[in-house]
């Protein structure tokens, strides 16, 4: 899986020509850094607020913790979606193994570097793939906290990181998704034979 991952994260990182949507979020964080302006995103020194800020505070710490660049590059922003690429693969095999069992794990893992969207969405600058690994990210924390003995410091540690993670989701594109979990969440457990352990 490392071995896999490794050389599909690296692969055209600097080479794949930028996209539109890729310029917004790499000027956008370039303008709030430049500006010092962590609440109000901007491009072209305008208000821009079709995104929440959450991608491009990421791209903008990229930016700020790089010694050798002033200034945010290409592959500060793609660098956010590789990072977040990663901690989906290692949370994908976390939960197969988990849920399951360590060879469910790994075949979901690999299942999920093969994908078209993974591999080209992990390249790109723009918030689609943080956004999705924090969806995932709460779906895997409410999933685990309904594994967990009711009324136990685990399982209130995993439903709150869940609720963490749909805030973060929401900060990076919209609350969209995560709704859509927590209605899913909801209509599993209602109707469950163990619907009482709903709250």
């Amino acid at each position: 899986i490392l071995l896999n991952l490794w050389m599909i994260t690296l692969t055209g990182i600097h080479s794949i020509p930028l996209e539109s949507h890729e310029v917004l979020v790499i000027e956008t964080s370039r303008e709030m850094e430049l500006q010092g302006e962590w609440i109000l995103p901007s491009f072209n020194y305008e208000p821009r607020l079709n995104k929440p800020p959450f991608s491009y505070w990421a791209v903008a710490v990229l930016s700020h913790l790089d010694p050798t660049s002033k200034d945010v590059q290409i592959w500060h922003g793609r660098l956010v979606s590789l990072l977040a690429g990663l901690v989906m693969v290692f949370a994908t095999y976390h939960a197969g193994k988990t849920l399951f069992n360590p060879f469910i794990g790994k075949l979901a893992s690999l299942l999920l570097l093969s994908m078209q969207g993974y591999i080209s969405f992990s390249h790109h600058a723009r918030p689609d793939f943080l956004y999705s690994t924090f969806c995932v990210l709460q779906l895997f924390a409410w999933m685990y906290a309904w594994k967990a003995e009711d009324d136990t410091a685990r399982q209130r540690l995993y439903g709150w990181l869940g609720w963490g993670m749909a805030g973060l989701a929401t900060l990076t594109k919209g609350p969209q998704v995560p709704a859509v979990f927590l209605a899913g969440t909801l209509v599993f457990l209602l109707q469950s034979p163990e619907r009482r352990r709903t709250l």
